[in-house]
């Protein structure tokens, strides 16, 4: 059984568990990365989304009302996502990128970091640390730009980084039964997901799975050929990092 981990085994209600940065300073940041008329508890569609709005609302922190001119869109390939505001009032800038993704997407492309000092060592541990404790992890980061720019390379470079956030998704109920019992019947299960190895690797563990081999997807993946794909699709495998053609091949590879 192929099973992906959020909204699967995970109940897909998130939670911000964890910042790492000026708590205020990082939610002001991520809560500008939501769409406008969705920064109101109740309001957002996507579960990060409304957890980063409920996390600034039980803080008090609201949007600082710049406004939105752009927006660059999560893809697979960039891991990342970016709003462009206006700050000032009516006419020209100065403008502010706000952007938010996967940390190894966004820390390469920070120059240097708010209130902290900047190593990309120390922030790759805190990221691995978060991880390591089943938290699905992104990071935080904005510019300041005196136009618009046209595309997200143009947005998303020479960012300085606000912070990072964990989030808990806590298993659905009876996952470690229900895993249990699988493996009894002899059926082999597969955790497939978009989070970080060791977030993956955490979160199999609590679902009752054995400690088995993290298999990384995107780049990783497209380079196995079938035959090693196929010898590492066994109970307890965990691929992370995975694309939506990850999932399509993987359930191509069970199949034959």
């Amino acid at each position: 059984m192929v099973a992906d981990k959020t909204g699967t085994l995970t109940r897909n209600r998130l939670e911000v568990a964890r910042i790492v940065g000026p708590p205020e300073q990082v939610l002001r940041a991520a809560l500008a990365t939501v769409a406008p008329g969705q920064r109101q508890p109740g309001a957002a569609i996507d579960p990060l989304h409304a957890a980063i709005v409920a996390a600034a609302h039980d803080a008090h922190v609201r949007h600082d009302a710049g406004q939105d001119v752009a927006a660059f869109p999560f893809d697979a390939d960039r891991k990342l996502a970016s709003r462009v505001q206006r700050r000032g009032g009516v006419g020209d800038g100065p403008y502010r990128v706000i952007a938010i993704g996967a940390p190894e997407a966004v820390l390469a492309r920070c120059v240097r970091a708010d209130r902290r000092d900047w190593d990309r060592r120390d922030w790759d541990g805190m990221v691995q640390q978060l991880g390591d404790d089943g938290l699905r992890v992104l990071a935080v980061a904005h510019r300041r730009l005196d136009k618009i720019p046209a595309t997200a390379q143009d947005a998303e470079q020479g960012l300085v980084l606000a912070g990072l956030l964990g989030f808990a998704d806590p298993l659905r109920e009876g996952v470690p039964e229900a895993v249990s019992a699988l493996t009894d019947a002899g059926i082999a299960t597969i955790m497939v997901t978009g989070d970080l190895a060791n977030t993956a690797a955490a979160t199999a563990v609590r679902a009752g799975l054995p400690v088995g081999r993290v298999v990384q997807g995107g780049a990783a993946l497209a380079s196995t050929t079938e035959a090693d794909l196929d010898a590492e699709l066994v109970h307890g495998a965990v691929v992370a990092r995975a694309t939506p053609a990850d999932k399509l091949r993987i359930v191509r590879t069970l199949q034959a």
